[in-house]
């Protein structure tokens, strides 16, 4: 009896001890014609500055555009964007919704003005 408190217990704390998971957002999936163009943008919300990624990736998972770990400053935003036809999502590393917003857009040509935009969740 005592062996099976020993090992519930060991179990519980391990249980405890398990490490945390980086929260992540995705907004999308959209469709961009040839000639068009889309855009992952993440603002900061809070009073810090945050280590986030932001990245474009095709259907297929082919990562279009990468921002790799950035400090994004308290109130600031950034983007990265690509040219690439097809669908496209946006992932947001580290970016958890109570601290950021994020979106996705696309834009078409000749004013590359957006068509449409997506909050990530």
């Amino acid at each position: 009896m005592k062996i099976r408190t020993a090992l519930v217990a060991s179990l519980a704390l391990l249980g405890v001890a398990a490490p945390a998971h980086a929260v992540n957002m995705f907004a999308g999936p959209l469709f961009a014609i040839t000639g068009d163009g889309c855009e992952c943008k993440l603002v900061n919300i809070t009073t810090a500055a945050k280590t986030v990624r932001v990245q474009l990736i095709r259907e297929d998972g082919l990562i279009l555009s990468d921002s790799f770990n950035v400090s994004l400053g308290a109130g600031r935003a950034m983007s990265v964007s690509g040219g690439n036809p097809g669908t496209q999502y946006c992932k947001f590393t580290n970016a958890a919704p109570t601290y950021f917003r994020g979106t996705i857009s696309c834009f078409g040509t000749p004013n590359d003005t957006d068509t449409v935009a997506v909050p990530a969740q």
